[in-house]
């Protein structure tokens, strides 16, 4: 039987921290992407929009955002003590 904690590796963040980071960084990314594409004529296709949202978004995300807020993340979250 496989745990959970088996499936970790080690020197990895949990998934749920990396999963919230994420979520910190792409909602104001794609939202200010959204706001600043207001201004597109609406003769630009929705595939073509959403193309030009992504390639902005997930290189800055995976790249620069992601990092440094789990680096901060991991900084704010207490540490674990062994119990004796």
């Amino acid at each position: 039987m496989v745990t959970i904690g088996a499936l970790m590796k080690p020197g990895l963040p949990p998934r749920w921290l990396r999963a919230l980071a994420t979520w910190i960084v792409i909602f104001p990314l794609v939202a200010l992407g959204q706001w600043l594409m207001i201004g597109l004529p609406e003769t630009v296709p929705l595939v073509l929009r959403a193309f030009m949202l992504t390639a902005v978004v997930v290189p800055v995300a995976v790249y620069a955002g992601v990092p440094l807020v789990l680096k901060v993340l991991l900084r704010l979250r207490p540490k674990r003590t062994e119990l004796s």
